[in-house]
């Protein structure tokens, strides 16, 4: 996530459990690590180094694909059933 050429410091956070419960599972579905998930979140909070993932278009499209999924389970669920 960052360039070789910036310095990188440690930081000691107190979060609430779950908050750490939902960076883990983010870190674990985009196959990256805590830290990544905390610089990345704070980059977009800040307004610095956006990318993709900072887009709440992308969000709601990603939220999108879901609900159609689950429509198109529940559509086969009838079909099955009936």
């Amino acid at each position: 996530m960052a360039s070789k050429q910036e310095k990188r410091l440690n930081i000691s956070l107190r979060l609430p459990d779950f908050v750490v419960e939902k960076t883990d599972e983010r870190a674990k579905e985009l196959q990256l690590n805590r830290t990544d998930i905390v610089e990345k979140a704070l980059r977009c909070f800040l307004g610095i180094g956006f990318d993709v993932d900072c887009s709440s278009q992308n969000e709601l499209e990603r939220l999108n694909g879901l609900v159609q999924t689950l429509i198109e389970a529940n559509n086969l669920k009838t079909e099955i059933e009936t």
